[in-house]
């Protein structure tokens, strides 16, 4: 199972993306990096991300927390 099934078994389907279009938008903010992320996830509530955590935690995949991406210090950078 792809770490997209996985996490759309947890949190339902529509809730995930690995569209590469959906992905270069997600690489980075204003700052110069940009590294593509491996899958970008949209939780609509808390406990999507307290299922999302646990889930990643569990499976030591690394997470990085986006916000509307207009940071010129490339804090939401998924490195």
């Amino acid at each position: 199972m792809s770490l997209e099934e996985d996490i759309s078994r947890i949190l339902g389907r529509g809730k995930t993306s690995a569209d590469p279009e959906v992905l270069a938008l997600h690489a980075g903010d204003k700052w110069y990096a940009s590294v593509l992320p491996e899958l970008v996830v949209f939780p609509e509530s808390t406990e999507d991300v307290c299922l999302l955590m646990r889930y990643a935690s569990s499976m030591n995949i690394p997470v990085t927390a986006r916000g509307g991406g207009v940071g010129y210090v490339g804090g939401c950078v998924p490195v």
